[in-house]
This record gives C-alpha cells, structure tokens and sequence, in this order.
C-alpha cells in the first residue's frame, strides 16, 4: 500500500509541478489579482461618493435650519407689524411717523390717536411743468 500512496504522490508532484498547470494558476492568480484591484478602486468611489453626499446633507440640513428660522420670524408679530407700518403706513397710537418724499420734499406726518396732519416742505422753487421739462429734456 506504500507503493501505491507514493506512486499517487509522485503523480500528483510531477502534475502541480508541470509548465501547463504553473501557466494556469499565474491566470488565475493574475485573474484574481485585477478583481481584487476593481473591487478596491470600486470601493474608493463609493467612499467618496459617501463624503460628498454627507457634506451635502450637512449643508442642507444648515440650510433647512436657516429656513425655519426665516419662517418663525415671518410668522412672528415683530414681522407682522414691521411690515404693517412700512407697506399699510400704519402706526401705533400716539406714535409719529415722518416721511420723506423725493430728494427736494419732505413730508412730516404726525398722529395722535385724535389728530393727524401733513406738513410739506419744499426746497425747490420750480413750477410743476418746469420740473416735467427738466425731467424729460434735461441733460444732467
């Protein structure tokens, strides 16, 4: 039986040890090899893919908060009545409001909760139809 198991020996050395077979696991081997390479470079990708998508989410996330803030502030009364007294001109009782017109008249508005009056001042002398004429014609 000794015989037998060293003459299978034998075969099998003289088999893994021939060119063809040496040939065949350098394929394999090298096959192996450029696999490996793919998957580690495919895996590089996909963690700088994650990186940027994370900087991403961070900047939105930074983003939507700046967004919330916005929104409560728009939602606040401080906003409501900021913009209550500059687009409606409206006011609080007993409160003056002052309001100038163009570069050359001023309006004064003063309120009470039982008066109001304007008063206009006006530096320049010319006529209306004189400031239409320069308006249009002149060459300032």
């Amino acid at each position: 039986m000794d015989s037998k198991d060293s003459k299978k020996q034998s075969t099998l050395n003289r088999l893994l040890r021939s060119k063809l077979v040496i040939i065949l696991e350098l394929v394999i081997l090298v096959g192996l090899s450029i696999a490996l390479g793919k998957e580690v470079l495919l895996k590089y990708q996909v963690q700088g893919e994650i990186r940027e998508l994370e900087t991403k989410i961070s900047e939105l996330e930074h983003r939507n908060v700046e967004i919330g803030s916005l929104i409560n502030y728009l939602e606040s009364d401080e906003y409501k009545e900021e913009q209550a007294r500059l687009k409606l001109g409206l006011q609080k009782p007993g409160e003056s409001v002052i309001t100038v017109l163009g570069a050359s008249t001023e309006s004064e508005t003063i309120s009470t909760e039982s008066l109001a009056y304007n008063i206009y001042v006006s530096d320049d002398t010319k006529t209306n139809p004189q400031r239409w004429w320069d308006y249009f014609f002149s060459v300032e």
